[in-house]
């Protein structure tokens, strides 16, 4: 599992290399919600689904 912590110091990294922070946390934000929607999808049906139980 990739951490936030772990995503935000390399795009820092990239940052200081590019000095173009606006597209890198853009891509970051991106990345952060690409990651997080499956799961929360995924949890919502099965919370739909635990309450008809």
């Amino acid at each position: 599992m990739v951490a936030v912590s772990e995503i935000l110091q390399r795009a820092e990294n990239v940052i200081h290399l590019t000095f173009r922070p606006m597209e890198i946390y853009t891509a970051v934000a991106l990345l952060y919600f690409a990651m997080i929607f499956p799961f929360t999808w995924f949890s919502r049906g099965v919370e739909r689904r635990l309450a008809y139980a």
